[in-house]
């Protein structure tokens, strides 16, 4: 089981993403942005970090730093 954190401002496209995510039997977070996010990955990185390109408060970008386990 894979642990799957979607950051998507769309309510409608988390919403899928999540049904379908946990039908295959993964476990799958949902924020809204990307301080959100932060939060998020400062207390577990996921496996898979699912994101729009463009979020309300930035670009995906800078969760792909935050995320990064190794260096």
């Amino acid at each position: 089981m894979a642990y799957i954190l979607i950051v998507d401002s769309q309510a409608a496209s988390r919403q899928h993403l999540v049904s379908v995510i946990e039908q295959a039997g993964h476990r799958a977070e949902i924020v809204a942005t990307i301080a959100e996010a932060s939060r998020m990955l400062d207390e577990a990185i996921p496996d898979l970090l699912a994101t729009d390109a463009t979020l309300t408060d930035g670009t995906s970008a800078v969760l792909v730093q935050l995320g990064r386990p190794l260096d």
